[in-house]
């Protein structure tokens, strides 16, 4: 029971329905040939347990990607811009899409408060080192 209990606090279906909802949408990119789709990644439990609790969804499946380097590669970009808005964080515009890195990020007001204000909600043995350890 105790590691069911821990794995629900990291499980994306389990914390939509113990309560954990979000104004944005949930960004998922899988692809069709991921030997993991069906069993582990299930994304159909995921795309129902949004519909029920009303949390928007952005799910797009692949066809003929798997979980490769190369599929990651594909869809980084735009995973890296929907963490940083939801961080607070914004791009620098004057670099092209593809020469954007986490290193390339500017700081909005607020925004180091917020991500310390989640970490220690998410994970709160980590909001003591992230408080020391950030510049």
């Amino acid at each position: 029971m105790e590691a069911q209990t821990s794995w629900r606090a990291w499980d994306c279906v389990a914390l939509l329905e113990d309560g954990h909802r979000r104004d944005d949408p949930l960004l998922v990119d899988v692809g069709s040939a991921d030997p993991f789709l069906e069993e582990q990644r299930r994304t159909n439990d995921l795309k129902d347990a949004a519909a029920r609790c009303g949390q928007p969804l952005s799910l797009t499946v692949h066809e003929s990607y798997d979980h490769s380097y190369f599929f990651v590669a594909s869809v980084i970009d735009n995973h890296l811009r929907h963490h940083a808005r939801a961080l607070g964080l914004t791009l620098n515009p004057e670099l092209a899409p593809h020469e954007a890195s986490t290193s390339t990020l500017q700081r909005k007001p607020g925004a180091r408060a917020a991500w310390l204000s989640a970490v220690s909600r998410v994970a709160p043995s980590c909001s003591a080192s992230a408080t020391s350890s950030a510049s």
